[in-house]
């Protein structure tokens, strides 16, 4: 963490900070798990917030760019970073832009994991059934949003796709 902070204190573009922190987080992560790569993570998560602010992100090509590399470290991301972040990184990046919805999608994925757990199905309680799939119809209204913005990508398909697996007696989603 110290070359990531040598990083963050010297005058190099946010893009170098960005995938340096990204290059340090993988070294770490061959020698370290969970909370002890979380200060890593954190840190990615921050040079990707302040990349979120330049205007080369504003478009199609730059937003799509923007959450590509998002999914260099969501599954790492404690939750409530992401979410005490939301609507800042929705902000910088475009409110009801392709990659907002997108990105607030992945985001109730996450969270509806987080409620239903990673055990058995048999082990997940009601509540955690329950919130689970409010959390995926979320995840679903805008991956459908951010597929009307631009149907081209497949991204939004596929949280389609996931979220209706998790529906057993329910039909699923045909692209």
């Amino acid at each position: 963490a110290k070359a990531a902070d040598d990083l963050v204190k010297a005058k190099y573009s946010c893009y170098f900070k960005y995938f340096s922190s990204i290059r340090i987080k993988a070294a770490k992560a061959k020698t370290v798990k969970g909370k002890d790569l979380e200060p890593v993570v954190l840190d990615v998560f921050n040079q990707w917030l302040e990349i979120g602010k330049e205007d080369v992100f504003k478009n199609k090509i730059g937003q799509r760019r923007f959450v590509l590399w998002y999914t260099n470290f969501i599954d790492d991301l404690p939750i409530t970073a992401l979410e005490s972040n939301l609507e800042n990184i929705c902000q910088n990046i475009g409110k009801d832009s392709w990659a907002d919805h997108l990105i607030k999608a992945n985001f109730y994925i996450k969270k509806g994991w987080m409620h239903r757990g990673s055990g058995y199905a048999n082990e997940v309680t009601e509540d955690g059934w329950k919130s689970f799939r409010e959390c995926l119809r979320e995840a679903v209204v805008h991956a459908k949003a951010a597929a009307l913005i631009t149907p081209e990508y497949p991204e939004p398909y596929l949280i389609m796709i996931k979220a209706s697996m998790s529906e057993p007696d329910k039909t699923r989603i045909r692209i």
